[in-house]
């Protein structure tokens, strides 16, 4: 494989794109702790629209990436007109994983690429409101033939339901034992190491800082949770243009920038997927959305063996887009990097994780090129790269297995069977003591 990736560096090669994968962040969005509900104040006193809402500056970051896009796939899928069998949109259930895919959709098919109406269709697309007003007679004018305004494309975003476990196998309401897990790696010393240093950093170089910023005299950051939420909320201001009032009389310089990225990235990857195991997690978390793109990947490569290349058929789609999370590219760079030794890449907003099929016309070989945040990672020969995951990967009853291991049941069993123990000392010392205590007094009295 190293010989295959020196090659593609320095030799062109006559190749026919067949099939991409693309695994995003949604972009720049607002803290998701410490964050008053009903203000929407965090603890940098900044207001937000919602929790974890993506921002007006994560919108754009997915729109250029879409333009980028755009110019990079022209000649590979129809950007006139958006095909759902050509092209198939993912994301998790979160509004700014939804919210990103749209805005780098809109990047790509831009105004003018949406449906067009023939006479006969305009005729009958109306409201029954009776008689129009003057204001939508004249929107009606100005549409043409458009089925919405400037042709804007509608897109179907197919929203991943946590009960089909095909992504975010790292979170409880989706893969309960994970959780058992996450904990266990933060009970590891490799974690708790690192993150002491992480403590002793923030305290020795800013915690003064915050100190004065904040008006407390205690050191509160002792809890390396309390330092993620000021990294978390220091990068969602920082990410959206804020002067963060309150920090405004400190001085932090671009250092401070650095170790908020290093304690999420921390966070991300070690919190959930390096633990000092084997990874589990990791495998888990990727085995499902994997086995599809294998899937794909195959369908894809049967159509150009029948010289059927082009051509667009029912679930073997040219190209996947999914929107997720830092936690979900976090998992698939672990994946990587236990299987195949690839380093660990940064899941920073609006990060992107990409593979592409090509064949190779010369030597008529089929491989992939890895792609993060734009620049080429790794060069797999196709029958390596799914021979190895698929020795690796978990199957459907394998990962019910994993996530339904009653390590729940049993700490809920335990405590009900302690309950029950201290239930029934209680009765006894009710029932009991006050027997004892009149003995004491019948004792008292004979003594009298």
């Amino acid at each position: 494989m190293l010989l295959l990736w020196v090659l593609n560096l320095i030799i062109p090669i006559n190749s026919k794109l067949l099939f991409v994968f693309s695994h995003f962040r949604h972009g720049a969005r607002g803290p998701w702790e410490n964050v008053n509900i009903s203000s929407g104040i965090d603890i940098l006193d900044e207001k937000w629209n919602g929790i974890g809402e993506l921002t007006g500056a994560g919108m754009r970051m997915h729109y250029l990436e879409g333009y980028y896009m755009k110019n990079k796939y022209k000649d590979f899928i129809n950007l006139n007109k958006y095909n759902k069998d050509e092209f198939i949109i993912l994301s998790t259930l979160m509004n700014r994983t939804i919210l990103s895919a749209y805005s780098q959709l809109i990047g790509m098919f831009p105004p003018g690429s949406g449906y067009k109406l023939n006479e006969n269709q305009i005729k009958f697309a109306k409201i029954n409101y009776g008689n129009y007003s003057e204001d939508v007679k004249t929107k009606i004018n100005e549409l043409k033939e458009f089925s919405i305004e400037k042709g804007l494309t509608i897109f179907p975003i197919n929203v991943i339901n946590p009960k089909d476990r095909l992504m975010r196998l790292d979170k409880g309401n989706v893969c309960p034992y994970s959780e058992y897990i996450k904990k266990t790696n933060k009970k590891k010393g490799k974690y708790n190491n690192t993150m002491n240093l992480f403590i002793k950093d923030f305290n020795d170089i800013y915690g003064n800082y915050f100190k004065e910023a904040f008006n407390i005299k205690d050191d509160f950051y002792k809890d390396f949770s309390n330092i993620y939420n000021l990294a978390d909320a220091f990068i969602s201001s920082y990410f959206d243009g804020r002067d963060m009032t309150k920090l405004k009389n400190i001085t932090l310089n671009n250092n401070f920038y650095k170790f908020a990225l290093n304690v999420s990235f921390f966070h991300t990857f070690n919190h959930s997927f390096r633990g000092d195991d084997s990874d589990i997690l990791s495998i888990i978390s990727m085995s499902p959305i994997f086995e599809k793109i294998l899937y794909w990947m195959n369908k894809r490569i049967e159509l150009h063996k029948n010289n059927k290349s082009d051509i667009i058929e029912e679930n073997s789609p040219k190209m996947v887009f999914l929107s997720a999370h830092d936690s979900t590219l976090a998992a698939q760079s672990v994946f990587f990097n236990k299987l195949f030794n690839i380093k660990y890449d940064e899941a920073n907003f609006a990060a992107n994780f990409q593979l592409e099929l090509n064949y190779n016309e010369t030597s008529k070989n089929y491989y992939i090129n890895y792609i993060t945040n734009g620049k080429l990672n790794y060069t797999f020969d196709y029958n390596n790269f799914t021979n190895t995951i698929t020795k690796n990967i978990k199957n459907k009853n394998e990962i019910n297995k994993f996530c339904d291991t009653q390590i729940g049941f049993t700490f809920w069993f335990i405590y009900f069977i302690i309950a029950l123990i201290l239930v029934f000392i209680m009765i006894i010392l009710v029932i009991f003591i006050p027997r004892i205590k009149k003995e004491d007094d019948d004792n008292q009295y004979e003594q009298i």
